[in-house]
């Protein structure tokens, strides 16, 4: 994994576990170094409630969980 992927799969598993405070802290990252915010959107943060909304449907995560996400994914938008 390049560092690119990993620092935007690093933003993904920010909005998973619903660490705002880690999503704004990463976002900034990418954006210091030179990424898209289209790549930090798509790459990271959808990259990230896509996978919480496939746990919800699995009933692995609920609504508590998925608000917290949204607030960690509406975090890192902040920055981008």
């Amino acid at each position: 994994m390049s560092g690119k992927d990993y620092l935007l799969q690093k933003l993904a598993d920010a909005v998973v576990k619903g660490d705002a405070d880690a999503a704004r802290k990463i976002a900034k990252e990418a954006i210091d170094v030179g990424y898209e915010p289209y790549e930090i959107i798509m790459q990271g943060l959808s990259k990230g409630m896509k996978v919480v909304g496939d746990k919800f449907a699995a009933k692995e995560f609920f609504l508590p969980e998925v608000l917290l996400a949204a607030d960690a994914m509406y975090a890192g938008l902040d920055i981008v």
